[in-house]
């Protein structure tokens, strides 16, 4: 569990002395101190007796249990009497920096290598005002329904399209060409016109078309 902090801790003191290898000191006041642990202690800061100690639970009354010599500082005696303060040390601003600086193995990620693209599966909702780049969420609606690649469809299109026009007989109900009208003689003299082109003159056997009020 992450270490607990308050903002309005007044010093406490040390209600007995403790020795150096004690697991348990108790103060003069808990008041206003964390009410869950783990947090930490400064006893006798600023002297060369200071020690730094974690607290991770309740003794009783005034008693707290510690973990001793913490964050660089070592277990030593300590006077009743000595001042004890709930303090940032050095832990609490290194502690994220390394966490920051690690590139590899925060929150189990490998930063430095690429992510991999997202995978999506089933039906996935977008926000209404969903866009993406100049794409709007108007035009994302146009892909509903859509069930495979909308540029082979178009392809498929096309290629039925040509067909069409290049079956003058099936595809128009037309099946027997032999009942249409068709030059009978090169003689006939007929012109079929094709609009913006050069007038092209009918051969004999080609179908005819006479077409009045134009």
């Amino acid at each position: 569990m992450a270490r607990q902090y308050r903002s309005t801790v007044q010093a406490k003191t040390l209600q007995a002395a403790i020795n150096n290898s004690v697991a348990t000191m108790t103060l003069n006041s808990i008041t206003s101190l964390p009410n869950s642990y783990p947090y930490t202690l400064v006893i006798d800061n600023d002297l060369a007796s200071e020690e730094i100690v974690t607290v991770t639970a309740s003794g009783g009354g005034n008693a707290l249990v510690i973990t001793r010599g913490q964050d660089g500082t070592s277990a030593q005696a300590h006077d009743a009497g000595a001042v004890v303060k709930h303090m940032i040390t050095a832990r609490d601003l290194q502690e994220p920096q390394d966490h920051m600086d690690n590139t590899t193995t925060a929150h189990s990620m490998n930063l430095k290598a690429p992510l991999a693209s997202p995978t999506f599966t089933g039906t996935v909702v977008l926000p209404s005002t969903t866009s993406i780049g100049t794409v709007t969420a108007a035009e994302l609606g146009y892909v509903d329904g859509v069930t495979s690649a909308i540029q082979t469809q178009l392809d498929a299109k096309t290629t039925a399209l040509a067909a069409h026009e290049a079956d003058t007989t099936a595809i128009h109900g037309i099946t027997d060409t032999s009942k249409l009208p068709r030059i009978a003689s090169a003689s006939a003299g007929r012109t079929m016109f094709v609009q913006a082109a050069t007038p092209t003159a009918l051969a004999v056997g080609d179908i005819w078309f006479q077409v009045t009020g134009l």
